[in-house]
């Protein structure tokens, strides 16, 4: 079965071939990058955006471990989003558009809580039809909504940790217990 694009990839002259890839693997939904063993993998994009299916590598606990040196944590409340706003255009120019808005009494950002915290309005590449704006926009919020928590942790060489794995971090000072983070 073959499968436009939705959009053409226009580069300029002097494009290194990494962009052009790049530009291609994002387009078509997919991750690129090279593995700890310098190779180049292309693979499928994932729709499990917080990674809950994708096991530990490794557990660093700061009580047990002697590979844990120092950590440092970074809170990104600004960026949390409860309401997003996506649009998308056909071919023949039809126009679609969907918003999607976090009201989950379980989530600590939905908008009865703290009312609205609204992104900016973002297209979808490929919504060229409503259904799939509307699963973007779906998708896109329950991205913006997870509150983002950044670390810096310092640690002995671990060589089998690699890019897009998690690993879970325990520390009691920083109140993280058994707290998964993507690599």
């Amino acid at each position: 079965k073959t499968k436009t694009l939705g959009q053409d990839i226009e580069m300029g002259e002097g494009t290194y071939i990494g962009e052009i890839l790049t530009e291609l693997a994002t387009t078509t939904k997919c991750r690129i990058k090279y593995d700890n063993q310098g190779r180049l993998r292309v693979t499928k994009g994932s729709i499990d955006s917080q990674y809950v299916n994708k096991s530990s590598v490794w557990d660093f606990d700061d009580n047990k471990t002697a590979d844990f040196l120092n950590i440092t944590a970074e809170y990104n409340f600004p960026n949390v989003k409860n309401k997003v706003t996506v649009w998308g255009e056909s071919f023949d120019g039809q126009t679609f558009k969907a918003t999607a808005i976090n009201n989950s009494p379980l989530s600590p950002v939905c908008v009865d809580k703290v009312g609205y915290r609204v992104d900016n309005s973002i297209e979808d590449l490929y919504g060229y039809e409503q259904e799939n704006v509307d699963a973007f926009a779906e998708m896109y919020l329950s991205i913006k909504t997870i509150q983002e928590i950044g670390i810096n942790l310092d640690c002995t060489v671990l060589p089998h940790i690699d890019v897009e794995d998690c690993v879970s971090v325990t520390h009691p000072s920083l109140k993280f217990n058994n707290e998964r983070f993507f690599v």
